[in-house]
């Protein structure tokens, strides 16, 4: 017997600088984003609303994807009172000033590492 696919649940809210959701600039992330994840394997949602995305991790868990850094206190909300949920914030802004986590697989990704170092 194999194991039910990933949930994994693509928050499509939120706006930093210039973006726009409603001119579309995220768009394109989120749906590469969505194939590349269920070519893989995984059971993917795009879900304009944090709690109707809690609602349907729930019961299985899994992970939630924020694809702006206008929602990280969103994102740092969830993963605090959702231990069991993965939260990933993907952002074209790296932080100042907190810990930036990046696993250690990234090297071997033939991915070049200095968008995380630089």
């Amino acid at each position: 017997m194999t194991d039910p696919p990933e949930r994994v649940a693509i928050i499509n809210a939120g706006e930093a600088f210039s973006s726009s959701r409603a001119h579309g600039d995220y768009e394109g992330f989120n749906q590469l984003l969505e194939e590349v994840l269920k070519e893989k394997g995984a059971s993917v949602k795009t879900i304009a609303d944090v709690d109707e995305a809690i609602s349907w991790l729930s019961s299985t868990g899994g992970v939630m994807v924020f694809t702006t850094i206008g929602m990280a206190e969103e994102a740092k909300r969830v993963a605090k009172e959702h231990p069991r949920l993965k939260v990933v914030l993907f952002t074209g802004a790296m932080p100042r000033g907190e810990v930036v986590f990046v696993n250690k697989g990234w090297l071997n990704s033939g991915l070049s590492p200095e968008i995380f170092i630089l």
